[in-house]
């Protein structure tokens, strides 16, 4: 469970961090792209953002949290003498 708890807050973190700077400059190249070749559309709007951060942090954890399971899992032996 420690194991878990470590890998995944690290990789937490550095998903905030680009999410945030990805969610931002996507939402302003989106709209100024959207601007530039209709002048009538329907904008983007946080919500539609907040969805797919959401999403996005689901499945991550779930791949994420699946391959450190599997490691944790794993006998050392095997791996060891693979190598």
């Amino acid at each position: 469970g420690n194991i878990i708890k470590v890998i995944n807050g690290e990789f937490m973190i550095i998903l905030i961090v680009a999410s945030a700077l990805g969610s931002a400059l996507g939402y302003l190249m989106t709209d100024k792209m959207m601007d530039a070749i209709w002048e009538y559309y329907l904008p983007v709007n946080f919500a539609t953002l907040g969805i797919c951060m959401v999403l996005l942090f689901l499945v991550t954890l779930v791949t994420v949290g699946y391959k450190t399971i599997a490691t944790a899992w794993m006998n050392p032996v095997n791996s060891l003498r693979e190598q």
